[in-house]
């Protein structure tokens, strides 16, 4: 075949960029922008599964109710902590917890409260707690949504759960959603 033959001209092969024109090149940045994408978003996802099966163990562990936390120090008695001051605890003294009281400990304590993963856990909650499943989470809402549904937990927790297998159940849920859902 010579280099005249119009089935030289028209093949597939032929009308492939050379590997090292502009549009090749830009393609492969792309293409590998995609991938370091989906490799960061699976490791966000087994680092989220994970913050959420430990909250689930925590939950059915030592569940509490009207209280993030229940501590006991040395003098003695367990004492829920409510409010602000749960984020001062050591988390040492933590001997029970609520919903998000279990997914904060999960996410590394008191301290990491408003970390990127324990803020990703509590919206993916949310979304198992008042969305259907396969709905888009929306996993960085405004500072005021966030901070109502934080608030909508908290009162499923303390008003609506009947027990620590239920709360336990959202947060399975939640796991599910976790492993369905699109960066």
């Amino acid at each position: 075949m010579s280099i005249h033959d119009p089935r030289v001209l028209t093949s597939p092969s032929s009308l492939e960029l050379p590997p090292f024109s502009w549009r090749a090149r830009r393609r492969r940045k792309k293409e590998e922008s995609a991938l370091v994408r989906e490799v960061e978003w699976a490791s966000e996802q087994a680092q989220l599964q994970a913050i959420l099966s430990d909250a689930r163990r925590h939950v059915e562990e030592n569940w509490v109710r009207g209280a993030w936390f229940a501590v006991r120090d040395d003098s003695g008695p367990v004492k829920l902590v409510r409010g602000g001051g749960a984020l001062v605890l050591s988390d040492d003294h933590i001997v029970g917890s609520c919903l998000v009281g279990a997914i904060i400990r999960a996410g590394g304590g008191t301290t990491t409260a408003s970390e990127q993963p324990v803020q990703r856990a509590l919206e993916a909650v949310w979304h198992a707690l008042r969305q259907p499943e396969d709905a888009e989470v929306h996993w960085s809402p405004s500072p005021m949504t966030r901070l109502q549904h934080l608030r909508d937990l908290t009162r499923w927790n303390d008003y609506q759960a009947s027990s620590s297998e239920e709360v336990a159940s959202l947060l399975l849920t939640a796991e599910r959603v976790v492993l369905f859902a699109e960066a």
